[in-house]
């Protein structure tokens, strides 16, 4: 029998996206503050005239003729903005910072470089800063247009300036792709570097140089422009407190297969971390040799093991294991919950999927059941290689003996989401295939009543009937209670109940009368769905008390509490 399940996980996931994108605020990311609405009654301008208030408020609309206009009727190009509270004033920074796109797709960005160079016919101050010390060639930079930027530093910029927060116009320029994809910048990096930026400089805000931010995106054509101008692979991130105190080359932040053999490449004297991280057995032997300990950890805690069960190379990872290391050392534990130990190798390799390893650690005695994470939410090796969707690691687990936990369970929240991956990134069909291998996998190990039964609210809490249905045909128990201590059926109730209210009065004026209609079919095809599981679940008796009793009190539909009633 075909399931549902996938599907139903599916479309009201991507509902949400469309409501929420429609719903979102725009906000340019990059920015360091959020530029205020025109003259709100803190507003400070200065000078504080009629036309540098027309400005500003040209600016926030991103109004190229009121631009011109208020540029005619006398605005300064270096007039600035801040803002007073609390009896402090603050002046934010001139009025070219907040020359930029209204919205994140930079549909407008095109008016954003007319405003720019309106700024430059007046005469703008090229050298004058915010107060973040971000000044024009930043925000050049920041707009993305080559001969914007061209022209600031014909009038004199420092293409190596640096701010508080994000650093160099190059790490400006590079910072916006840190995205799925790279290919705009390029040519601006390309730029920058000719005119001889320095590729080896740190971002305040993250410690790390172009070079890491470029391995850590997995973006191979930023990488290597960057290193054909000099970026150092050898170079290790800063220790701002955001870091709590973890250092990384570029290698080690390495996104992709690809990424680590142009590192690797370019990065022949690696240290034994790097070389366990990509996987070079060579480098880590020679090293080996030289008297590295096998046992040894890097600046964050992370054992030589672990990182070498990262790069999936079991042959290294056994030169390891052969040398000493420990096949159950763990990283440091996080801030968070220093009582629980942190990840081992076998966390690593199961998380990736990374089987040929598995099998070496476990032959190696690596403890299966090893458990990470938060004390009331353990993650187990086989969590993480059902959650990275890895039917072959889970299914490697299981025939060692791995204990299933609630392992169902995170396969079922996680139903029809990609999984969280760098290096192997596969198709939606492919992880959605995946998932169903891995249900079959776990559903054929854990065969009691209780564990399905806790499996079934969390499908009910999602509205995946279709695999509530399966659950239940396994007599799935109904006295189970989620870690909410709800039962299935009460589950199911306060799905139904949420469904009422699924959008407010104020969302829904937000939608366009087609939208409106759509998305009241969907809440209609819900709720039918809802209705035909109640159905299949009361036919089981189970205890309605508590269920009736909430269905009245919230006022639920009639075709609800009429169910109820007849179990009654």
């Amino acid at each position: 029998m075909k399931r549902r399940w996938l599907l139903t996980a599916l479309l009201p996931l991507a509902l949400t996206g469309l409501v929420l994108a429609r719903r979102m605020p725009s906000r340019d990311p990059r920015l360091p503050f959020d530029p205020p609405v025109p003259s709100a009654p803190g507003d400070i301008f200065a000078p504080d005239t009629p036309a540098n208030r027309a400005l500003y408020a040209a600016l926030n609309k991103n109004d190229v003729a009121g631009v011109k206009r208020a540029f005619a009727q006398g605005a300064s190009a270096n007039a600035k903005y801040g803002q007073s509270y609390e009896n402090q004033q603050e002046i934010l920074g001139p009025f070219l910072a907040f020359v930029q796109p209204r919205e994140n797709n930079d549909l407008d960005k095109p008016q954003a470089i007319l405003i720019f160079r309106e700024f430059l016919a007046y005469n703008v101050d090229i050298k004058a800063k915010d107060n973040q010390d971000m000044s024009a060639i930043h925000w050049a930079c920041r707009l993305g247009d080559v001969n914007l930027v061209k022209e600031v530093l014909a009038r004199g910029a420092d293409i190596n300036a640096p701010s508080k927060i994000y650093g160099t116009p190059l790490i400006v320029t590079i910072s916006p792709i840190l995205r799925d994809k790279e290919g705009p910048e390029l040519p601006l990096i390309t730029l920058l570097l000719e005119k001889g930026a320095n590729p080896n400089t740190f971002m305040p805000m993250t410690g790390m140089t172009p070079l890491m931010q470029a391995a850590l995106s997995n973006h191979p054509k930023t990488a290597r422009l960057l290193l054909k101008y000099g970026a150092d692979p050898a170079l290790t991130s800063q220790n701002p407190q955001m870091m709590r105190g973890q250092t990384r080359t570029a290698l080690e932040l390495a996104g992709s297969e690809e990424m680590t053999r142009i590192l690797s490449a370019a990065h022949p004297n690696m240290t034994a971390f790097e070389a366990a991280v990509s996987g070079n057995l060579a480098r880590l032997k020679t090293l080996l040799d030289s008297g590295t300990d096998p046992k040894s950890t890097n600046s964050s805690g992370t054992p030589l093991i672990v990182l070498a069960a990262q790069s999936g190379n079991a042959t290294l990872v056994k030169l390891l294991l052969e040398r000493g290391a420990d096949p159950n050392a763990t990283t440091r534990p996080s801030e968070i919950a220093p009582q629980v130990p942190g990840p081992t190798a076998l966390h690593a390799a199961s998380t990736w999927g990374y089987v040929e390893v598995m099998r070496v650690l476990l032959d190696h005695r690596a403890d299966i059941d090893a458990r990470t994470g938060y004390p009331d939410l353990p993650v187990t090796p086989l969590t993480n290689a059902v959650q990275g969707t890895e039917p072959a690691a889970v299914k490697l687990l299981l025939e060692r003996g791995a204990t299933p936990g609630d392992a169902l369970e995170r396969l079922i929240q996680s139903a029809g989401r990609m999984p969280t991956r760098r290096k192997k990134r596969p198709s939606l069909q492919d992880a959605l295939d995946r998932q169903n291998k891995i249900y079959d996998l776990l559903v054929a190990r854990v065969r009691t009543p209780e564990p399905l039964g806790r499996a079934l609210c969390v499908a009910l809490d999602g509205g995946q009937f279709g695999l509530a249905e399966d659950l239940l045909r396994r007599d799935a128990s109904l006295e189970a209670k989620d870690r909410d201590g709800k039962t299935p059926l009460m589950t199911l109730i306060e799905y139904i109940w949420l469904k009422q209210d699924d959008l407010t009065p104020g969302e829904l004026q937000e939608l366009t009368v087609q939208e409106r209609k759509e998305r009241q079919q969907e809440v209609d095809a819900e709720m039918t769905e809802a209705l035909h599981t109640l159905d299949v679940l009361l036919a089981r008796k189970p205890d309605i008390r508590e269920a009736l009793s909430f269905a009245r009190r919230e006022k639920l539909p009639s075709v609800v509490v009429a169910r109820l009633e007849k179990i009654k």
